[in-house]
């Protein structure tokens, strides 16, 4: 009889042996999914037919806005928006840990354009209603890049962010929940506070109270005016107006056909028979979906990647530096992994640990345009870290910035980059940095720094104007910030034909790095 000592033995020496001549249990298969259609590339580590809903689903819906904008409906973006699906909010925090409670948020600044949504099953709701929402606004920037009124910006993203798409039908118009409950059950914001160019503010409890009613206001005042044709031309009337500078109360008024106070009771009474209009979508064509999967290094490194992207405070580094470093020694080799860790390093890690994982990519390949850039933005912040050299570690750059470019002409991080590189030079902007800048500009205009950085260039060159339209829709934009106080300070001085403050006295520093790091 063996005893069980003698089995447990045997068992150790013979797995030892497998070992000893290779054997290993087979590596798990990377769950990421990485879906790519015609204006989207989606992400998503659940289920393969819950990523094709939500692609067809994406689809339809820009459809229905190129179809509702008089857009080309075969027309593709030079730059698809990237999304990405993730199952709770557990991973939502890896990108964004701030977003906690929500159900996903949309980011556009120097790093990147992108979502982050939790996914649901499909019709569930969960995740679509917010990227349908953000969605707009990135369609409006890019397609009708204008300077609306706050109430207009995020009433249209309500009033079709709640469209429904179903299997066989798409209904646009419909009443979101929530913000029908608030405007039945709350006390409304006066309409002349909704009717201003910006949103109304306050802190605290007061500030969400007043948020949820301006949104839910802001829904109901779109819905109304786009709910009939002679409304609908008469808003188009309005956004006229204002865009002369008339008062926007007035300009309201006369668009309503009726003083504020009438139009508040006007609008209670359209509350009561608000109705969504529906289309069928059977005869939508079928939406190519290529599906690929990613390597196993973005289960451990994609959510983290992107949280690079958007800038890391500067007390959660040392943790998140160390994490990526210990997952991307996972995976040696891995062009995903190495990048990573390369864009971590030289961001606020090792710049020559970073600089080395860059060279021995581009060694491998010379047309990386992912390495070429981040090679070129290392020696940008670099150059923002020593002032005194600056001027050389930005002319150092450039030849980067350069190849990167010839392989990819369409990126707008690289056409920003180049700008900021020449902004040390006293012939700055020249014809072709100008070219560049609002080059990139036309790419992302979601993007603020962008913007700011090529109104500040036309000022310079003396075109007024130019700068004051570029800049407006940053200044009414009701999600803007500190930017949009800064679109504000320079629109006044292009007003007073004066040249643009010296960076960095009426900007907060995220609007002049040349990317976060």
């Amino acid at each position: 009889m063996t005893s069980p000592a003698l089995v447990r033995r045997l068992t150790a020496l013979v797995f030892g042996a497998l070992l000893a001549v290779g054997w290993a249990a087979p590596r798990a298969e990377a769950r990421w999914l990485r879906a790519e259609t015609p204006h989207f590339v989606l992400y998503s580590d659940g289920p393969e037919a819950n990523l094709r809903w939500f692609a067809t689903d994406l689809e339809d819906f820009d459809a229905l806005m190129r179809a509702a904008h008089g857009l080309d409906p075969a027309g593709v973006p030079a730059r698809k928006l990237d999304i990405y699906l993730v199952a709770g909010h557990d991973d939502l925090s890896r990108v964004l840990p701030s977003a906690t409670g929500s159900i996903g948020f949309y980011r556009a600044n120097l790093g990147d354009i992108y979502a982050v949504a939790i996914r649901g099953e499909r019709g569930s709701g969960n995740g679509r209603q917010l990227l349908f929402h953000e969605y707009v606004h990135h369609f409006m920037l890019q397609n009708f890049h204008a300077a609306y009124p706050a109430w207009l910006v995020e009433g249209y993203a309500e009033y079709f962010g709640a469209t429904r798409v179903e299997s066989d039908r798409i209904e646009v118009g419909v009443v979101p929940e929530g913000r029908a409950r608030d405007l039945a059950n709350h006390l409304w914001l006066p309409l002349r506070e909704v009717a201003g160019l910006s949103r109304p503010t306050g802190t605290g409890t007061t500030a969400r109270n007043r948020a949820a009613m301006y949104y839910a206001q802001s829904w109901l005042l779109t819905h109304y005016m786009l709910g009939d044709p002679a409304r609908k031309a008469r808003l188009g009337e309005y956004l006229l107006a204002v865009g002369r500078g008339e008062d926007p109360v007035k300009a309201l008024e006369a668009a309503m056909g009726m003083d504020l106070v009438a139009a508040e009771k006007t609008l209670k009474t359209y509350l009561r028979s608000t109705q969504g209009i529906r289309y069928p979508r059977s005869g939508q064509p079928r939406t190519d979906v290529a599906m690929t999967r990613l390597a196993p290094s973005a289960d451990a490194l994609l959510l983290e990647g992107q949280r690079l992207k958007s800038g890391v405070p500067e007390a959660e580094r040392p943790a998140l530096l160390s994490l990526i470093r210990e997952r991307a020694a996972r995976f040696p080799g891995d062009r995903f992994a190495d990048l990573t860790l390369a864009r971590a390093e030289i961001s606020f890690g090792d710049r020559a640990a970073g600089e080395a994982i860059l060279t021995r990519r581009i060694d491998a390949d010379a047309r990386d345009v992912d390495a070429l850039w981040l090679m070129a933005l290392s020696g940008l912040f670099a150059g923002q870290a020593e002032p005194a050299r600056r001027v050389e570690l930005y002319a150092q750059a450039r030849p980067w910035l350069g190849k990167a470019f010839a392989i990819d002409p369409n990126r707008y991080q690289i056409l920003y980059d180049f700008a900021q590189s020449r902004s040390v030079l006293p012939d700055y902007p020249t014809d072709n940095t100008l070219a560049a800048l609002l080059r990139a500009h036309e790419l992302a205009p979601q993007v603020a720094p962008i913007t700011l950085a090529a109104g500040r260039a036309l000022m310079k060159r003396e075109r007024f104007d130019a700068a004051i339209a570029l800049l407006s829709p940053l200044a009414n934009s009701p999600h803007g910030g500190s930017l949009a106080v800064a679109a504000q300070r320079l629109i006044a001085q292009a007003r007073g034909r004066q040249q643009a403050s010296p960076a960095g006295e009426d900007e907060p520093e995220d609007a002049q790095a040349p990317a976060p790091g």
